[in-house]
């Protein structure tokens, strides 16, 4: 079994009886790189002797390593840093795989994920891993400031890998050159780190909860603290340390509403301020069957002003599937749903995201909460279904194995939509999906394709699954990524599809488990326009991912997108086609600038503003609905 360790630089004590104690369990050896002449990188003397006795306070099982050398570099402080760190991995013992390197300021509060993510940067061979931190600026009366975004939210950054190989080298600081794995938290698309493209050799993951982030205590100190930090920091030399204590950090808790672009040598990393009292989990969990979370089941019910139907899905899942836990994610709806299922059902779990993430958001919140919470599988679930009896359970044997991610027969639910389409049958609407052979768009198989299949009543593979319902082991969900949050909604699992494909994971339907689908009128009114911008911006973005597997960027334009504001005009009008017009421009501009996540605040003012005007309530884009899902043009509703 490959060993984990860890090293602590003995230069920095004011908070290394909080962090120490919180990942030393999970290491089986540790080292201190011990300055014998008592000097930090920059010159000046560090606590050397006090953090090593910090350290051996924590040590009850006798697995340190004490290496001593100088590495004073008064020139080039950073440099002396790397050395420092180098020293450190080079000590370690053979059998030693990978290696933390966490400062003493940084605590990491569930040190389980982070050796979770270990194990992926093995299997994509990545050299080191980085982990997301908040960062903890200054302490005030009532809590800390703490860097945010320009969306107020938590700006995670990176420094640098907080694990790397035994044999990996450093470049700089504890920064590596080699592959690495970048792991981001689920939902955040602002923080600064997340927005600017992936380096070379960087490989990107959703895969940790918010509250998995390391809590950075970087400035969160007694002015005396901070000063003697900057005096021996790798950076000593790199900016005006006087200045910025005395005209930047030091009136902050006056100034910080107005204050921007904090960070001392990049300022645009730390995009402005906000108040928090402390770092804390926010969400509500289950009260019952609590305790078999490491063996258990939790489907994934994303709501977003849909209080009816999220009611009777949860319904269904609380009396069909008694087996599972439920933990219900709300996208900053205003229509009290959570409440009234804690009313109804006190063993739901619900999660409150305090905004519209999207699907891919607001669904990789609940993952992430999932993972935290130490399920083994987890299944994500439109909150527009019924699910019949016994289907999650038959899901759930199927994704017990480590490689198989798994869908239902999902048919329509019988509703007014059905009885428009003048038949009284159980209709399919999912049997397993295709690149389509003209253009390489995912749609659905159609009832003729996939009749042998559901003839034979067993489980048989397909190409992609759908976010309506989606079943797999944890371990999947951590390897393959969360849902890309650039697509907001549509095309997000069709992309998760081929990425799973990608890491060696089967895909399969299960004809015997069944979910019944609304097939919810979320691109009514407003949103029939809102639909039209995701799913021609989106359908550029993933052509553009996935142009070598078979997507074809122009005949997609030609055929699919470019034709809309003609086929508006013609069934619905002049007034109709130039408004579809419009909305296709924004979203090709949006595709070509790199615009992704939530559609511009203008376009969906707009959309609101037209969709008064005409006084409709269906969508209005000319996309005739039909039942297969991804054949039509239309924006594809999970």
């Amino acid at each position: 079994m490959v060993k984990i360790g860890a090293y602590v630089l003995p230069g920095d004590l004011t908070w290394l009886a909080e962090t120490l104690p919180a990942y030393y369990p999970y290491v089986d050896e540790l080292v201190v790189p011990y300055p014998a002449d008592g000097l930090g990188w920059s010159g000046q003397p560090v606590p050397a002797a006090s953090c090593l006795e910090a350290v051996r306070r924590v040590d009850g099982r006798g697995i340190l390593r004490v290496v001593p050398g100088t590495w004073r570099d008064v020139v080039d402080p950073l440099r002396g840093e790397t050395a420092q760190r180098q020293a450190a991995l080079d000590a370690f013992s053979p059998d030693v795989g990978w290696v933390l390197q966490l400062d003493g300021d940084e605590l990491l509060p569930r040190p389980q994920a982070l050796l979770d993510a270990l194990r992926v940067a093995d299997t994509r061979r990545c050299d080191a891993v980085e982990w997301p931190m908040r960062v903890l600026y200054r302490r005030t009366h009532r809590g800390y400031l703490e860097v945010a975004t320009t969306a107020g939210t938590p700006a995670y950054e990176y420094p640098g890998p907080v694990a790397v190989r035994r044999t990996t080298p450093l470049a700089s600081a504890r920064r590596t050159a080699g592959p690495r794995l970048r792991v981001l938290v689920a939902g955040d698309t602002s923080s600064p780190a997340v927005l600017r493209a992936p380096e070379p050799g960087e490989e990107r993951v959703v895969a940790a909860a918010p509250d998995d982030a390391i809590v950075h205590n970087s400035w969160a100190r007694t002015l005396r603290q901070v000063r003697a930090k900057v005096r021996g920091w790798g950076h000593a030399r790199d900016f005006s340390a006087r200045r910025y204590l005395w005209l930047v950090w030091w009136p902050s808790p006056l100034t910080w509403r107005a204050q921007r672009d904090l960070h001392p040598l990049f300022g645009a990393v730390w995009p402005r301020l906000r108040h928090v009292p402390v770092p804390t989990a926010s969400a509500r969990p289950p009260s019952r069957r609590w305790h078999h979370a490491e063996a258990g089941h939790l489907v994934v019910v994303l709501s977003w002003n849909g209080r009816r139907d999220t009611m009777r899905c949860v319904e269904s899942l609380v009396h069909g599937s008694p087996e599972v836990d439920v933990l219900v994610v709300d996208n900053g709806s205003g229509d009290g749903v959570l409440e009234a299922v804690r009313a109804r059902w006190p063993h739901v779990a619900t999660l409150q995201t305090g905004d519209n993430l999207g699907f891919a958001g607001g669904m990789n919140r609940g993952l992430a909460w999932g993972i935290a919470h130490g399920y083994a599988i987890l299944t994500v679930l439109n909150n527009d279904t019924v699910v019949d009896p016994g289907t999650l359970e038959r899901l759930a044997l199927l994704a017990a194995s480590r490689d198989v991610a798994a869908s239902p027969r999902i048919v329509w639910l019988d509703d007014e939509r059905a009885a428009d389409a003048g038949t009284t049958e159980t209709r399919l609407w999912f049997a397993g999906g295709v690149l389509d052979a003209r253009d390489g768009l995912p749609r659905h198989l159609s009832p003729a394709e996939a009749q042998a299949a559901l003839a034979a009543n067993e489980p048989f593979a397909t190409d992609l699954l759908t976010g309506c319902c989606v079943c797999a082991r944890t371990d999947t969900w951590r390897a393959v990524g969360f849902f890309d949050a650039r697509f907001f909604l549509d095309f997000e699992d069709s992309d998760w599809s081929l990425r799973a494909r990608r890491q060696g994971v089967r895909l399969v339907v299960d004809p015997r488990a069944v979910v019944r689908h609304r097939v919810s009128a979320s691109f009514t009114g407003p949103a029939s326009y809102l639909g039209t911008f995701y799913y021609a911006r989106n359908a550029l973005l993933f052509a553009a991912r996935w142009r070598r597997d078979g997507v074809r960027p122009l005949r997609l334009l030609r055929h699919r997108v470019l034709p809309q504001p003609v086929r508006a005009w013609r069934d619905h009008g002049p007034g109709q086609g130039l408004r579809t017009a419009v909305v296709v421009a924004a979203a090709l501009a949006a595709g070509v600038t790199g615009v992704y996540g939530r559609a511009p605040r203008p376009l969906e003012s707009l959309a609101a503003t037209w969709a008064a005007a005409s006084r409709r309530t269906t969508a209005g884009t000319g996309w005739a609905a039909s039942e297969n899902g991804w054949n039509t043009a239309r924006p594809r509703v999970k």
